[in-house]
């Protein structure tokens, strides 16, 4: 096959070129039209492209304001994680004569209780996150647990109630 562009206007070659078997003759007419084909076909990748972004920038946001709640998951584990070592080396003490694999099973369970019964609030806690009631959940659960403001900029309340 022999291709022919004819890109000069006026045309140079002429379009009887076409009735020529294994001949093809392209214009600039027949260019523009690819052209704007492809172009068709670019925006529909770019709408999909601006989907697809705009998808991820939600998944972002949540994300950066599922890190508010951060600081105060944080100090209210190492809060109670502090009163579970405290309790377990008085207990223990009162227990010298248990074995230490027991020790190690006691030391264990009072573990899994601390788990069990940190896993409902901190999942509301990370759960408020996505909503404009966060800051009040981070509020309560410092007051309930008696925890320190976090230092600014880890994700307290800062009194507009957006945070």
């Amino acid at each position: 096959p022999m291709f022919f562009i004819d890109i000069a206007v006026p045309r140079d070659i002429e379009p009887a070129v076409n009735d020529v078997d294994n001949a093809y003759l392209y214009n600039v007419d027949d260019l523009q039209s690819v052209v704007d084909t492809n172009v068709k076909e670019r925006r529909k990748e770019a709408e999909k492209a601006e989907r697809l972004v705009d998808a991820e920038v939600g998944t972002f946001e949540k994300w950066i304001a599922s890190l508010q709640v951060v600081p105060t998951i944080v100090q209210l584990r190492q809060s109670v994680e502090q009163m579970r070592a405290a309790e377990l080396e008085k207990s223990l003490g009162r227990l010298a004569h248990l074995a230490e694999k027991d020790r190690e099973q006691v030391a264990l369970l009072t573990q899994s209780i601390v788990n069990k019964i940190l896993h409902s609030p901190l999942t509301v806690l990370k759960g408020s996150s996505q909503t404009p009631e966060a800051g009040i959940y981070l509020e309560v659960t410092r007051k309930l647990f008696n925890l320190t403001e976090p230092p600014a900029g880890q994700g307290g309340n800062d009194g507009d109630g957006t945070n």
